[in-house]
């Protein structure tokens, strides 16, 4: 069931992952604040930022499941991609230079300014669960790729991406996520050239077609999330397969340490620094980071020890439940002015009891998971605007001034 992996191949991966740690240990030094770990010191460049912020949102969901699930199924969810461009534009155009001008480490902040408390550490609870989740699925894809083509044990795998992140995220802060996600980055054009979730679909019609037109050719996966990293190793030259193995270590790598450290920057200035009012702030962040990824690992144990068919439903259902209301949140925040933070809270429950329900009870009718969350988004706005009429509190001050 394994195939072999040539020493070129484990040099290439290697040597990559020992860059990354190297990162690490480089910027730790210059972490004297929590806010330097969280924010750097205002010297990064755009370009560097710009190139990591691609190459976390570019994770080994994206570049593994996506091909997987086309290969096993059909072409549905090629409907997201459409989604996505429609996004981009609305988040430029109003979310960004809305978020810039107040200048916060925590985007939770603004919730407690515009609403209350409760908002914000509800939103923040929800947000870090989510990306302890999200750490899960994205550690599970490549531990089942190597395990498949080298004979790794999944569990150490695991266990070996996981303590690579931790190390460089816990030491370096921001500016080593921001440096290592800009290396991955280049990797990532170079090995798999400016791929986006739509080539990805592509890849995965291609994968059916290659198998189906050679049926002497026996692919040998025991999970479905395989398939593609057995092509790459059966069907592609030493050192490229390597390359390639190398960018799917660095979109895993740089998308969890964007999760840990964002989950850890969260907790930090939600939790423990309204309780403790900055005493070893630094140290808070460092350890929320490991505990991080150290839960997220947990989980990704357990997903890859238990028959999962497809691990790109789990993700959509998991960001569906724990994010649409997050996302109900901001938008009330900036554009509904009469909902106040009794309101808010009404409709924050209000979607999670949709999004929960539908996920729990099967019935006639039930729309698709991915619709989950669209649901409890649409809720949340109906129901918060009614409360705030009803609650007769004073309306919010209008952005949190």
């Amino acid at each position: 069931m394994t195939q072999h992996f040539h020493w070129i191949n484990w040099a290439i991966v290697a040597a990559y992952l020992a860059v990354v740690a190297g990162i690490g240990f480089w910027f730790m030094r210059r972490n004297k604040t929590a806010e330097t770990y969280f924010k750097g010191e205002g010297d990064l460049p755009w370009w560097a930022v710009s190139l990591s912020l691609y190459a976390a949102l570019f994770s080994s969901i994206t570049f593994l499941s996506i091909p997987a699930l086309v290969y096993s199924s059909n072409m549905t969810y090629f409907a997201i991609t459409f989604g996505q461009i429609l996004v981009v534009p609305i988040a430029v155009k109003w979310y960004l230079p809305f978020f810039r001008k107040l200048n916060l480490t925590s985007a939770y902040e603004y919730l407690e300014l515009r609403f209350n408390l409760g908002c914000r550490l509800f939103a923040s609870t929800a947000f870090i669960l989510f990306m302890i989740a999200s750490i899960a699925v994205i550690v599970y894809l490549p531990a089942i790729a190597l395990s498949a083509v080298t004979g790794m044990n999944v569990n150490l795998a695991i266990a070996v991406v996981v303590g690579v992140t931790i190390l460089y995220c816990a030491l370096g802060g921001i500016e080593a996520v921001v440096w290592s996600d800009f290396l991955q980055g280049l990797l990532l054009l170079f090995a798999i050239i400016f791929i986006t979730s739509f080539v990805c679909f592509v890849i995965g019609v291609g994968l059916w077609t290659f198998y189906k037109s050679h049926p002497d050719i026996v692919p040998g996966i025991t999970k479905t999330d395989q398939i593609l990293p057995v092509y790459i190793a059966k069907q592609l030259p030493n050192g490229v397969s390597g390359l390639i193995f190398a960018a799917i270590a660095a979109a895993t790598v740089s998308t969890l340490a964007a999760n840990m450290n964002s989950s850890a920057s969260a907790f930090t200035t939600d939790f423990y620094d309204r309780l403790f009012r900055g005493k070893n702030k630094l140290l808070c962040a460092r350890v929320c980071t490991v505990l991080t990824g150290l839960l997220g690992g947990g989980f990704a144990l357990y997903l890859a020890n238990h028959d999962i068919y497809s691990i790109f439903d789990e993700f959509q259902r998991y960001l569906g439940i724990l994010t649409a209301g997050l996302g109900s949140l901001f938008f009330m925040g900036i554009f509904m002015k009469r909902v106040n933070g009794f309101g808010a809270l009404a409709g924050l429950v209000a979607n999670y009891v949709v999004t929960f329900g539908l996920n729990a009870v099967e019935f006639d009718g039930r729309p698709h998971l991915l619709l989950f969350g669209f649901f409890g988004m649409l809720v949340c706005t109906v129901v918060a605007p009614i409360a705030s009429a009803f609650a007769r509190a004073p309306v919010a001050k209008e952005n949190g001034k």
